[in-house]
């Protein structure tokens, strides 16, 4: 048999719900119970990356909780990328499912909201370089935009940082990660007197840190998500005398010239 046809059958025995028989096969009576050896390792490698990924949570429902959670992560979302750093994408969906069949969880239904935050931290600290992404053609430093005419300022797309990211939650998740760390910082303070939580993730050198924004820079901030151009942002419901403000915080990391009809 080729090497191949071993890796392959070695790599779907030790995937959660993985069929062995064709390893299993393949080796000897003596040699089938070390799979198990090897399925276990593979489990708490990917259950130690979940653990890093979502401390909190897991400090919430408690270890062995969070161990019989990463399970069913594990037979639902079984690992597509050699980069654990990217595992657990979908971990707060599967909390919501968890959270909806089992009563056990009733009263930590912002769970799931919770996770994402954890989530969006930890992808913020992979996120593209800043001044690597100023390097991409057609996008512009903000300065740039003082010598364009006025047709083409009309034209001009605002562009975020690409280390942002901003979640819309019900539940006042920060005050639970805030909690439990053993420090605070000033950009995780800000209160806002909204119904829903604005929470913006963002990278300040090599830390990434989120801050409690209001509903109007919420609403600026998704517009130019959209590409909007700033003619078009004119013409929304969206308050731009936030703008400066973004700006002056280092959330908008240049602009981009619209493609129009006329090229």
């Amino acid at each position: 048999m080729r090497l191949a046809d071993w890796q392959g059958a070695f790599i779907q025995a030790l995937q959660t719900k993985g069929d062995d028989s064709a390893l299993l096969a393949l080796v000897n009576k003596r040699e089938q119970s070390r799979l198990k050896v090897y399925q276990n390792n593979a489990f708490q490698a990917l259950l130690s990356s979940l653990q890093s990924s979502f401390p909190v949570c897991q400090t919430v429902v408690g270890e062995r909780c969070f161990e019989q959670l990463a399970q069913q992560y594990c037979n639902h979302y079984p690992l597509q990328d050699a980069n654990l750093n990217h595992y657990g994408a979908q971990f707060p969906r599967l909390l919501g499912d968890e959270i909806k069949q089992h009563q056990v969880f009733i009263g930590l239904e912002y769970l799931p909201e919770l996770a994402m935050l954890e989530w969006a931290l930890k992808q913020g600290y992979y996120a593209q370089d800043r001044s690597d992404y100023m390097q991409q053609p057609q996008v512009h430093e903000l300065e740039q935009m003082a010598r364009l005419t006025e047709s083409l300022q009309q034209q001009a797309v605002l562009l975020l940082q690409p280390d942002i990211e901003l979640l819309s939650c019900r539940y006042p998740v920060q005050q639970v990660w805030l909690k439990h760390q053993a420090t605070t910082e000033q950009s995780h303070t800000v209160s806002c007197d909204s119904a829903t939580n604005y929470l913006l993730i963002f990278r300040d050198r090599f830390k990434v840190n989120f801050r409690q924004i209001s509903a109007p820079q919420a609403q600026l901030i998704m517009a130019i998500q959209q590409s909007l151009s700033l003619e078009q942002l004119a013409n929304t419901e969206v308050d731009l005398s936030e703008l400066p403000q973004l700006i002056q915080l280092g959330w908008i990391a240049g602009y981009k010239l619209a493609v129009t009809d006329d090229g």
